[in-house]
């Protein structure tokens, strides 16, 4: 790991286990990393270019159906983004965006994270479908 503290330095060093991750559920997932090795994570990424070939077909095509977009404001992936620039970028290429939910605090594992939030803002959209 970094000398920084972790693999990417601007996240810091962890203090310990988030709330959400028992240390039966962290050694779980290493037991099976040293059973398996990184690969089925990595592979999709060695492939990202036979994916990108693969659906080619769909680069301009817009979704069509009612969508919820769910993400945590301390997801890495979309560091920086507030519900209006997330609202105008999905906009251009989701026809039927019924919202945005950034829950504040967590990260890029919403599910895990806030697992209640989530479900309760999933079962939101679907009553109101």
């Amino acid at each position: 790991l970094r000398t920084a503290g972790g693999w990417i330095g601007r996240l810091g060093a962890p203090t310990g286990l988030p709330e959400w991750l028992s240390q039966a559920d962290l050694d779980y997932v290493v037991g099976e990393f040293e059973r398996a090795g990184f690969r089925g994570g990595v592979n999709y990424y060695r492939n990202f270019h036979r994916n990108w070939e693969l659906t080619a077909d769909y680069q301009d095509v817009k979704i069509t159906v009612p969508t919820l977009f769910i993400a945590g404001e301390q997801d890495v992936v979309i560091a920086g983004a507030n519900k209006a620039r997330l609202q105008g970028a999905m906009n251009r290429v989701v026809d039927d965006l019924r919202d945005v939910v950034l829950f504040p605090n967590i990260g890029h594992w919403v599910q895990q994270e806030a697992p209640d939030a989530t479900n309760q803002a999933m079962l939101k959209f679907l009553q109101e479908l």
